[in-house]
């Protein structure tokens, strides 16, 4: 992914269910990345302050 025009960062987190897989975000002045979905909602709200945030969920799910 990539930085938008203007400016939005951009969030995505991979699940299979029933569990996280990985969450990543980019846009902002470096790529975070981590394995908890409580380090991902910390460090979005700290990369996104005072800008949008684009939130993207993969749901890996197997028939």
């Amino acid at each position: 992914m990539a930085q938008s025009k203007d400016n939005a960062i951009w969030g995505t987190v991979t699940l299979a269910m029933p569990q996280l897989v990985e969450w990543q975000i980019e846009g902002g002045s470096e790529k975070l990345e981590g394995r908890n979905l409580r380090e991902f909602v910390v460090a979005l709200a700290s990369a996104g302050e005072g800008r949008e945030a684009v939130l993207r969920l993969n749901l890996l799910v197997s028939l």
